[in-house]
């Protein structure tokens, strides 16, 4: 294809949305066609995977046990007081925002609850809490009010539910986001946004009032359940006046008992992250019967988009499943048959993924985030378009030239690359820890590896695939 139609694709992603609507926003970010040699680097990201799968084969078995190793100082914890002051400041905001998701601008490239959703909160915020450590649990827009209003009276109005329970409450809402933001004929309209938000709010605030706070939010609440998960990624952890830091995903083998729901919402959200990227492409597209270079709109494809978000985490979790069983096996065929179960090393080794998912939601909203953070900046600058520019940016005008040169756009297909493969690389070293702590011995970790090991190579090839492939949507 040639460079006309990617300046094309480039145009076009400069004057869309950030979330899939009629106007493409959220499909965006890949609308340029990468004229790289892709499969060089595709093919050199497998083998950075494969090529950490046999190092941890060889390896002594204590060496993946010294990479998570921790080191910890002394810190101070942050008195309960400032989290419900930012949590109450969060939920201002919040209210501002959907004030001017109802009565500001249609245009969600300049009313700021779009690009503050899709942009700053769902693209940036997610990706931060991955690095920097559990940042939601300081802004969450409900338990600044909850402590408000139940200082001294009941957490909760209901016995405790069970965790299957819970967890479902969290894994169904995630999939009601993901429907709503990748099926919805516009979910990047402000005012139909607005009253998603909103809705949400309240709904989750009335679980907490009836659950009580702890347990929502740690189990039934998707986007705190999801947001903790992403935090044990991070090289950071503040936990009763102790900080403590090490590699990445440190925080993850040490997860002892990882409930069965936990383990099905970590792997739906992985499996609904990539359908994201999935079902733009021409695959898909052709799949499900439609000309990619005729695409008739978002609203001729809903009951196929919903039908493809359910199935992907569906047949993860099946595959997934299907290694760590067949690795089960394997490590028991060497001795240890009874010692562990298929159930435990399921729920252990679940968590693993989260690297992956990680790197993953990097790599694909990274170019969409490089043009919709314009957007944010310029709003915030001038909120109510009355000519004012209180960041002081003058003409401010988007760029998309860097998607114009070469050398710009093999920089970023690097990064996105880098991001994956190291994804995948730490998922393998943080399931080969895990492997090793619930199998015992270096030799049967390793068996016991071999499926999953498999699976994780070859979701290298889809992720790398999916970045680089053509799209219609």
């Amino acid at each position: 294809m040639k460079h006309r139609t990617a300046t094309t694709g480039v145009a076009a992603l400069a004057a869309l949305p950030l979330v899939p609507a009629d106007a493409l926003g959220h499909t965006s970010e890949q609308s340029f066609v990468l004229l790289l040699p892709t499969k060089l680097y595709i093919s050199a990201g497998i083998m950075a995977v494969a090529l950490t799968v046999l190092i941890l084969a060889v390896a002594p078995s204590f060496t993946s046990r010294r990479a998570f190793a921790t080191r910890r100082l002394l810190a101070i914890e942050p008195p309960v007081e400032l989290k419900t002051a930012t949590s109450l400041v969060s939920l201002l905001l919040l209210g501002t925002l959907i004030g001017l998701g109802f009565f500001g601008s249609h245009d969600p490239l300049s009313n700021p609850l779009p690009l503050a959703i899709w942009t700053v909160w769902w693209m940036a915020m997610l990706f931060i809490q991955g690095v920097a450590g559990d940042i939601w649990g300081w802004i969450n827009p409900w338990t600044g009010l909850h402590r408000l209003l139940v200082r001294n009276g009941r957490d909760g109005f209901v016995p405790a539910l069970p965790d299957w329970a819970c967890h479902s409450i969290a894994i169904t809402s995630l999939l009601a986001f993901h429907i709503f933001a990748l099926a919805d004929p516009a979910p990047d309209d402000p005012k139909r946004l607005a009253g998603f938000v909103f809705a949400y709010w309240v709904f989750s605030f009335i679980g907490m009032l009836i659950f009580g706070r702890i347990v929502w939010f740690e189990k039934c609440e998707c986007f705190s359940v999801l947001f903790s998960l992403f935090a044990r990624l991070s090289p950071f952890r503040l936990s009763a006046g102790r900080f403590e830091f090490g590699l990445s995903g440190w925080q993850l083998v040490r997860m002892e008992r990882v409930p069965t729901g936990m383990a099905l919402f970590a792997l739906i959200a992985l499996g609904t992250g990539s359908f994201d990227g999935l079902n733009e492409t021409f695959w898909w597209l052709a799949l499900i019967g439609v000309n990619p270079l005729e695409f008739p709109g978002r609203s001729a494809v809903i009951a196929e988009t919903v039908v493809g978000l359910l199935a992907a985490p569906i047949l993860l979790v099946a595959v997934f499943g299907t290694c760590t069983w067949a690795g089960t096996l394997l490590a028991g065929s060497n001795g240890t048959a009874g010692k562990t179960s298929f159930g435990t090393a399921f729920r252990r080794l679940a968590v693993s993924v989260l690297p992956i998912a990680l790197g993953y939601h990097f790599a694909h909203y990274l170019t969409a985030f490089m043009v919709n953070i314009q957007y944010a900046v310029a709003t915030v600058s001038d909120p109510l378009h009355t000519g004012a520019d209180y960041l002081g940016l003058g003409n401010f005008y988007v760029t998309t030239g860097f998607f114009n040169t070469r050398d710009s756009v093999r920089i970023i297909w690097l990064t996105q690359c880098f991001a994956v493969v190291a994804g995948h690389v730490l998922a393998v070293i943080a399931a080969h820890e895990i492997a090793c702590r619930i199998f015992g011995t270096g030799r049967q970790a390793f068996l016991s590896q071999l499926p999953v090991s498999v699976f994780m190579i070859l979701y290298t090839l889809l992720s790398l695939w999916l970045l680089a492939s053509p799209r219609g949507a």
